[in-house]
């Protein structure tokens, strides 16, 4: 069955250097499109989001990053997004090199990797 896009994250990797008093910075850093705070406790910070190179369905694609407190572990990934909003691609950060990338349809459907 596809995956969740919840559950279509990164690997996790530990940032013994962050401080909780450092929430502006990394405000700063990764949240100038904005922040949410998730009910989860989790931060995730949203990148401006670049524009597509040519016009059409695609607006362009964003950073986002997410960090959770109770464990100090963050985790990042590309996300494209669709003229509406939407979320259409996700293409997480991993530590191993490796770029997959997952698909969705306008109704937030999962469609496809590769």
């Amino acid at each position: 069955s596809p995956p969740d896009r919840s559950t279509i994250m990164p690997l996790e990797t530990r940032l013994d250097e962050f401080q909780p008093d450092s929430r502006h910075d990394h405000a700063e850093k990764y949240g100038k499109g904005g922040v949410k705070e998730l009910e989860n406790g989790r931060i995730r910070y949203y990148g401006e989001v670049q524009p597509a190179n040519k016009a059409g369905e695609m607006a362009g694609r964003r950073y986002v990053h997410e960090y959770d407190a109770a464990t100090g572990r963050s985790r990042g990934w590309h996300e494209t997004v669709d003229q509406a909003g939407n979320v259409r691609q996700v293409r997480p950060e991993l530590n191993n090199g490796s770029k997959t990338h997952y698909q969705f349809d306008r109704n937030g459907n999962y469609t496809g990797s590769w």
